[in-house]
């Protein structure tokens, strides 16, 4: 009797670490995961609401470029040698022409993100780290290029957002009366 308790004492145990451990590898992996991208919140004044937004992604942009630094560093002190087919996957994917390349070959995929012209794709070789490094940068350099059409974008978006916020407050006036 004494050893069928034993058993069952270490089987409870054993699904309680479970959790724990899960716990534990999403908390070291979360530094590895860019930051979910800003998004314009309307509070019923659309330039404040413009201005917070620039200044959301100014803050994001530095926070990614910071956690790139970081991603890099750490894989340079970990002195990682990466696998021959990862050398060549990041090889055959440095530059934007033999990514493209990759992609018409079928040995890569393209993900649409925002249907704007020109907006780069994200790229999928398989190699997680370069693909949001090339995406990143590619996007940053798209939107610094391109800043009428990013902020004509980005009106469009307020206004539906401030159109709906109008029908909101008309509501609540018309209740009122």
């Amino acid at each position: 009797m004494k050893q069928f308790l034993r058993v069952q004492l270490l089987a409870a145990i054993c699904l309680l670490l479970i959790p724990l451990a899960a716990i534990s590898q999403n908390q070291g992996s979360k530094s590895d995961q860019p930051a979910q991208f800003p998004k314009m919140k309307s509070s019923g004044n659309p330039e404040a609401d413009r201005i917070n937004y620039e200044k959301a992604v100014k803050e994001w942009n530095d926070s990614e470029r910071k956690r790139l630094e970081q991603l890099r560093k750490s894989e340079a002190s970990r002195n990682i040698s990466p696998s021959p087919v990862a050398k060549v996957k990041s090889n055959a994917a440095g530059n934007q022409a033999e990514r493209n390349a990759a992609v018409a070959a079928g040995k890569a995929r393209e993900i649409t993100i925002l249907d704007l012209p020109g907006y780069p794709k994200y790229i999928v070789t398989g190699d997680p780290l370069e693909d949001e490094k090339v995406y990143q940068a590619a996007k940053t350099k798209w939107m610094n290029e391109n800043q009428t059409a990013y902020d004509k974008y980005v009106k469009e978006h307020s206004a539906s957002s401030e159109k709906s916020g109008n029908l909101r407050n008309r509501k609540k006036v018309e209740r009122s009366n």
